[in-house]
């Protein structure tokens, strides 16, 4: 999801950022313009980013099977979403 929300960026700034919260807030910027859909996809890429955190960082363990299963579809969904997203 990062890398296509990366892409995205590129193609309508020119330009991307480095950090995941960076990418995130500025593809939160661009996708408030573009309806519920959008929102829902930026919160998904949002979601990914708390996902991740918790399997790089967490110290107690948790069983992170069901919400990475359900992170999957989204990220799908967010992958189709970002390619069809016209050039501005």
């Amino acid at each position: 999801m990062f890398h296509a929300a990366t892409a995205v960026l590129l193609k309508h700034r020119g330009k991307a950022t480095l950090t995941h919260g960076g990418l995130i807030g500025i593809f939160g910027k661009l996708a408030k313009n573009r309806g519920e859909t959008a929102r829902q996809h930026g919160r998904a890429l949002n979601r990914a980013e708390d996902l991740r955190l918790l399997a790089d960082h967490e110290m107690a363990y948790q069983d992170l099977t069901e919400a990475g299963a359900k992170i999957c579809e989204e990220a799908q969904a967010f992958i189709d979403f970002c390619e069809s997203i016209p050039s501005e």
